[in-house]
């Protein structure tokens, strides 16, 4: 073979082979984009909420009759409560209420309220020992100012929001319920007041002690106490020398009472011979305690305004800045509840 065809030869072998190679590496082409379709069709619509399911109807409430706390003597005089006029209407009701976990609640509030005029009675005693001097003379006290300031001086001591008003705020009396309670609470006060003289100073005093049974039950329940834990109370309330010469005179008193009202006197007495800092100590010493979670308003100081010239003046039991009934007029119907204000 001649050079001239060997190298024409290898010329058309490289041809071949690049001519291959090209092949292999070329770029393949991108796909073309899907084919958006023209029209789109709409989202399909959510289902339709559930129908709502009937609430059953709630039963209306019964109509219960009245409350009735008027109880009279053979002579027709309205017999007095034993206690204040509205624990008397939560003891009325309570056959009525059908939840027993309501009932207890109740029964819970009336004596978390006890427990709060305690506290009240404990912080003002020397306001309760002249009140207290004063509703037990009461027949004998005469004139529109002496016997409507009772009430006023004590106002320290009332505790608001009221009994019944507590129950409703509280949910445990339905507005029926409580319409209800309140009517009978105000017929008794109402019946009580109404007396056949047409004697200012006798509509006066039934409204003093309407008013004032609630904090003086509370004052004579903490006396008592304080007899029974007397000799723990003595030595919690710092009795100087000078003082302990006295206590002892009225503590033989107290021993020598006959009877539980005698020695709750007796122990009015003693302590009518310590300083107000003392007496409260000795009475806050026995009080309950005080609940955490009452709704008590803070206390209304005690105003007692002087009469002006020619005028009556002072403030009506069981009312704020009042005038006391005029003889023959009809009498305050809701004073505070057995201590308002």
């Amino acid at each position: 073979m001649s050079k001239r065809a060997l190298l024409t030869g290898l010329l058309l072998a490289g041809s071949t082979c690049s001519a291959s190679l090209g092949q292999i590496v070329s770029p393949v082409p991108a796909s073309a984009p899907p084919k958006v379709p023209d029209y789109q069709p709409p989202a399909p619509p959510p289902p339709p909420p559930a129908a709502a399911q009937p609430q059953p109807k709630a039963e209306p409430e019964p109509d219960l009759p009245p409350i009735d706390l008027v109880k009279r003597d053979a002579d027709g005089k309205v017999l007095p409560l034993p206690v204040p006029i509205a624990e008397a209407v939560i003891e009325a009701i309570m056959p009525d209420v059908k939840s027993e976990e309501t009932k207890e609640k109740l029964r819970k509030l009336v004596e978390d309220r006890r427990a709060a005029v305690e506290n009240a009675v404990a912080k003002n005693v020397k306001v309760m020992l002249d009140a207290r001097e004063k509703v037990n003379k009461l027949d004998s006290i005469t004139g529109y100012e002496e016997l409507s300031n009772i009430n006023t001086e004590m106002q320290p001591v009332f505790v608001n929001p009221q009994l019944l008003d507590m129950a409703t705020a509280a949910k445990l009396l339905t507005r029926k319920e409580s319409d209800r309670a309140k009517k009978a609470e105000t017929e008794y006060r109402r019946a009580a007041t109404r007396l056949p003289e047409a004697n200012v100073d006798a509509i006066i005093r039934a409204n003093v002690r309407l008013s004032v049974m609630e904090p003086m039950r509370a004052m004579d329940d903490l006396l008592g106490r304080a007899v029974e834990r007397w000799s723990e109370v003595r030595g919690q309330i710092g009795l100087t020398d000078g003082q302990n010469a006295a206590v002892s005179a009225a503590e033989k008193r107290l021993r020598d009472a006959s009877s539980p009202s005698a020695r709750i006197d007796a122990m009015a007495d003693l302590l009518k011979g310590l300083s107000e800092q003392q007496q409260n100590a000795a009475l806050a010493a026995v009080a309950k305690p005080m609940p955490a979670d009452l709704p008590v308003a803070p206390p209304t100081p005690a105003k007692v305004r002087p009469p002006r010239p020619g005028k009556p003046g002072g403030t009506a039991p069981g009312t704020k800045g009042q005038p006391a009934e005029k003889p023959g007029a009809k009498p305050a119907e809701k004073p505070a509840d057995g201590g308002g204000k």
